[in-house]
Protein backbone atom coordinates (compact mmCIF):
# COMPACT_ATOMS: atom_id res chain seq x y z
CA UNK A 1 0.00 0.00 0.00
CA UNK A 2 1.34 3.45 -0.87
CA UNK A 3 2.25 5.58 2.20
CA UNK A 4 0.03 8.35 0.79
CA UNK A 5 -3.04 6.15 0.45
CA UNK A 6 -5.73 6.44 3.10
CA UNK A 7 -7.81 3.47 2.01
CA UNK A 8 -7.60 0.43 -0.23
CA UNK A 9 -10.72 -0.89 -1.91
CA UNK A 10 -11.31 -3.98 -4.00
CA UNK A 11 -11.10 -3.45 -7.75
CA UNK A 12 -14.52 -5.08 -7.95
CA UNK A 13 -16.08 -1.98 -6.34
CA UNK A 14 -14.51 0.26 -8.99
CA UNK A 15 -15.40 -1.84 -12.02
CA UNK A 16 -18.01 0.45 -13.54
CA UNK A 17 -16.23 3.66 -12.54
CA UNK A 18 -12.92 2.51 -14.02
CA UNK A 19 -14.63 1.83 -17.34
CA UNK A 20 -15.41 5.49 -18.00
CA UNK A 21 -13.22 7.89 -19.97
CA UNK A 22 -10.94 9.86 -17.68
CA UNK A 23 -7.60 11.65 -17.76
CA UNK A 24 -4.79 9.59 -16.22
CA UNK A 25 -1.21 10.04 -15.08
CA UNK A 26 0.90 6.92 -15.65
CA UNK A 27 4.45 6.15 -14.60
CA UNK A 28 6.62 3.06 -14.56
CA UNK A 29 6.27 1.33 -11.22
CA UNK A 30 10.00 1.11 -10.44
CA UNK A 31 10.72 3.22 -7.33
CA UNK A 32 13.42 5.26 -9.06
CA UNK A 33 11.10 6.36 -11.91
CA UNK A 34 9.23 9.59 -11.13
CA UNK A 35 8.26 10.83 -14.62
CA UNK A 36 4.49 10.72 -15.13
CA UNK A 37 2.89 10.64 -18.56
CA UNK A 38 -0.50 12.21 -19.18
CA UNK A 39 -2.98 10.13 -21.14
CA UNK A 40 -6.60 8.99 -21.29
CA UNK A 41 -8.42 6.01 -19.85
CA UNK A 42 -10.29 5.18 -23.04
CA UNK A 43 -12.41 2.27 -21.89
CA UNK A 44 -12.19 -1.43 -21.21
CA UNK A 45 -12.46 -4.94 -22.64
CA UNK A 46 -14.78 -6.66 -20.22
CA UNK A 47 -13.20 -6.70 -16.79
CA UNK A 48 -9.93 -8.07 -18.11
CA UNK A 49 -8.25 -5.00 -19.56
CA UNK A 50 -8.30 -1.22 -19.31
CA UNK A 51 -7.45 0.70 -22.48
CA UNK A 52 -4.95 3.54 -22.07
CA UNK A 53 -4.05 5.92 -24.89
CA UNK A 54 -3.54 9.52 -25.93
CA UNK A 55 0.08 9.75 -24.75
CA UNK A 56 2.40 12.25 -26.44
CA UNK A 57 5.07 9.56 -26.88
CA UNK A 58 5.33 5.78 -26.55
CA UNK A 59 6.66 5.58 -22.99
CA UNK A 60 5.81 1.98 -22.07
CA UNK A 61 6.66 -1.47 -23.35
CA UNK A 62 4.84 -4.78 -23.17
CA UNK A 63 5.23 -6.30 -19.72
CA UNK A 64 6.06 -2.99 -18.00
CA UNK A 65 4.67 -2.61 -14.48
CA UNK A 66 3.01 0.81 -14.21
CA UNK A 67 1.32 3.02 -11.62
CA UNK A 68 -1.87 4.84 -12.64
CA UNK A 69 -3.43 7.87 -10.93
CA UNK A 70 -6.74 9.44 -11.91
CA UNK A 71 -9.77 11.29 -10.58
CA UNK A 72 -13.06 9.39 -10.32
CA UNK A 73 -16.12 11.25 -9.09
CA UNK A 74 -13.96 13.73 -7.20
CA UNK A 75 -11.77 11.04 -5.59
CA UNK A 76 -8.08 10.64 -6.34
CA UNK A 77 -7.46 6.95 -6.92
CA UNK A 78 -4.45 4.92 -7.94
CA UNK A 79 -3.54 1.35 -8.76
CA UNK A 80 -0.70 -0.84 -9.94
CA UNK A 81 -1.04 -2.82 -13.14
CA UNK A 82 1.01 -4.06 -16.07
CA UNK A 83 0.95 -3.59 -19.81
CA UNK A 84 -0.33 -6.84 -21.31
CA UNK A 85 -0.54 -5.80 -24.98
CA UNK A 86 0.12 -2.80 -27.22
CA UNK A 87 -1.70 -1.96 -30.44
CA UNK A 88 -0.30 0.20 -33.24
CA UNK A 89 -1.80 3.15 -35.14
CA UNK A 90 -3.15 4.37 -32.81
CA UNK A 91 -0.99 3.26 -29.93
CA UNK A 92 -3.26 1.81 -27.23
CA UNK A 93 -2.05 0.02 -24.14
CA UNK A 94 -4.06 -2.87 -22.76
CA UNK A 95 -3.45 -2.80 -19.02
CA UNK A 96 -4.61 -5.60 -16.78
CA UNK A 97 -7.67 -4.76 -14.68
CA UNK A 98 -6.45 -3.96 -11.14
CA UNK A 99 -7.23 -6.18 -8.18
CA UNK A 100 -7.03 -3.30 -5.69
CA UNK A 101 -7.57 0.44 -5.94
CA UNK A 102 -6.06 2.92 -3.49
CA UNK A 103 -7.93 6.07 -2.50
CA UNK A 104 -5.73 9.08 -1.75
CA UNK A 105 -6.36 12.03 0.51
CA UNK A 106 -6.48 15.16 -1.67
CA UNK A 107 -8.49 17.41 0.63
CA UNK A 108 -5.80 20.09 0.48
CA UNK A 109 -5.73 19.92 -3.31
CA UNK A 110 -9.54 20.04 -3.49
CA UNK A 111 -9.37 23.68 -2.37
CA UNK A 112 -7.42 25.45 -5.09
CA UNK A 113 -5.32 28.40 -3.92
CA UNK A 114 -6.09 31.46 -6.04
CA UNK A 115 -5.96 35.23 -6.23
CA UNK A 116 -8.32 36.57 -8.87
CA UNK A 117 -11.00 39.26 -8.84
CA UNK A 118 -14.68 38.78 -8.12
CA UNK A 119 -17.63 41.11 -7.76
CA UNK A 120 -19.94 40.40 -4.83
CA UNK A 121 -23.39 41.99 -4.44
CA UNK A 122 -25.13 41.65 -1.07
CA UNK A 123 -28.89 41.05 -1.15
CA UNK A 124 -30.80 44.27 -0.40
CA UNK A 125 -32.54 43.28 2.87
CA UNK A 126 -29.22 42.28 4.43
CA UNK A 127 -27.37 45.55 3.95
CA UNK A 128 -28.21 49.15 3.24
CA UNK A 129 -26.03 51.44 1.12
CA UNK A 130 -23.59 50.34 -1.59
CA UNK A 131 -24.18 46.61 -1.99
CA UNK A 132 -21.30 45.98 -4.44
CA UNK A 133 -18.08 44.62 -2.92
CA UNK A 134 -15.04 44.39 -5.22
CA UNK A 135 -13.28 41.28 -3.89
CA UNK A 136 -10.52 38.77 -4.49
CA UNK A 137 -11.04 35.01 -4.36
CA UNK A 138 -8.27 33.51 -2.21
CA UNK A 139 -9.23 29.86 -2.66
CA UNK A 140 -12.08 27.97 -4.25
CA UNK A 141 -13.53 24.49 -4.55
CA UNK A 142 -16.73 22.98 -5.92
CA UNK A 143 -18.63 23.92 -2.77
CA UNK A 144 -17.59 27.51 -2.13
CA UNK A 145 -14.76 29.99 -1.82
CA UNK A 146 -12.86 32.31 0.49
CA UNK A 147 -12.95 36.04 -0.31
CA UNK A 148 -11.03 39.17 0.65
CA UNK A 149 -12.61 42.64 0.40
CA UNK A 150 -12.25 46.10 1.95
CA UNK A 151 -15.71 45.79 3.52
CA UNK A 152 -17.05 42.64 5.07
CA UNK A 153 -20.41 41.15 4.03
CA UNK A 154 -22.83 40.24 6.86
CA UNK A 155 -22.82 36.67 8.14
CA UNK A 156 -25.60 34.50 6.63
CA UNK A 157 -26.28 37.08 3.90
CA UNK A 158 -27.18 35.80 0.44
CA UNK A 159 -24.90 37.30 -2.18
CA UNK A 160 -24.56 37.29 -5.94
CA UNK A 161 -21.02 36.63 -7.15
CA UNK A 162 -19.42 37.08 -10.57
CA UNK A 163 -15.90 35.98 -11.48
CA UNK A 164 -13.76 34.58 -14.29
CA UNK A 165 -11.76 31.41 -13.67
CA UNK A 166 -8.19 31.64 -15.02
CA UNK A 167 -7.87 29.78 -18.30
CA UNK A 168 -11.57 28.84 -18.45
CA UNK A 169 -14.48 30.26 -20.48
CA UNK A 170 -16.46 32.78 -18.49
CA UNK A 171 -17.44 34.81 -16.67
CA UNK A 172 -19.33 32.73 -14.11
CA UNK A 173 -22.21 34.18 -12.12
CA UNK A 174 -24.20 32.63 -9.30
CA UNK A 175 -25.31 32.87 -5.70
CA UNK A 176 -23.84 31.98 -2.33
CA UNK A 177 -24.31 32.43 1.40
CA UNK A 178 -21.72 34.04 3.69
CA UNK A 179 -20.67 31.60 6.44
CA UNK A 180 -18.47 34.01 8.38
CA UNK A 181 -16.43 37.18 8.02
CA UNK A 182 -13.32 38.19 9.97
CA UNK A 183 -11.36 41.45 9.99
CA UNK A 184 -7.71 41.10 8.97
CA UNK A 185 -6.10 44.52 9.54
CA UNK A 186 -7.60 46.82 6.91
CA UNK A 187 -9.39 44.06 4.93
CA UNK A 188 -12.02 41.39 5.60
CA UNK A 189 -11.77 37.67 4.87
CA UNK A 190 -15.05 35.81 4.44
CA UNK A 191 -16.09 32.27 3.61
CA UNK A 192 -18.94 31.55 1.25
CA UNK A 193 -20.78 28.39 0.25
CA UNK A 194 -22.38 28.15 -3.18
CA UNK A 195 -26.14 27.58 -3.14
CA UNK A 196 -26.99 24.12 -4.47
CA UNK A 197 -30.03 25.05 -6.55
CA UNK A 198 -30.98 24.74 -10.20
CA UNK A 199 -30.40 28.45 -10.83
CA UNK A 200 -26.75 27.93 -9.83
CA UNK A 201 -26.07 24.83 -11.94
CA UNK A 202 -24.08 26.55 -14.75
CA UNK A 203 -21.69 28.11 -12.24
CA UNK A 204 -21.43 24.95 -10.12
CA UNK A 205 -20.59 22.83 -13.16
CA UNK A 206 -18.04 25.34 -14.42
CA UNK A 207 -16.29 25.57 -11.04
CA UNK A 208 -16.27 21.77 -10.58
CA UNK A 209 -14.74 21.22 -14.04
CA UNK A 210 -12.07 23.88 -13.40
CA UNK A 211 -11.22 22.47 -9.95
CA UNK A 212 -10.93 18.93 -11.36
CA UNK A 213 -8.57 20.18 -14.10
CA UNK A 214 -6.39 21.81 -11.45
CA UNK A 215 -6.52 18.68 -9.29
CA UNK A 216 -4.98 16.73 -12.17
CA UNK A 217 -2.18 19.31 -12.28
CA UNK A 218 -1.76 18.89 -8.51
CA UNK A 219 -1.53 15.10 -8.90
CA UNK A 220 1.13 15.60 -11.58
CA UNK A 221 3.24 17.69 -9.21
Amino acid sequence: MSPDAIEVRSGELFRKRLCRNAEVLVSKARPAVTERHRGILIGNIGFDYLLLGGFASRPFGQGDAVSVRTLIEGQSVGFQTSIAKITDDPTIYLARFPLDVEIFNVRKAHRIQAFFPAEVAVAAPAWEGDRILPSRILDINAGGCRLRSRRGPPKNAEVAITFALPGAPGPHAGWGVVLDCKAARWVFDSRMIFIREERNLPMLRGVEAWVNDNLMLALAG
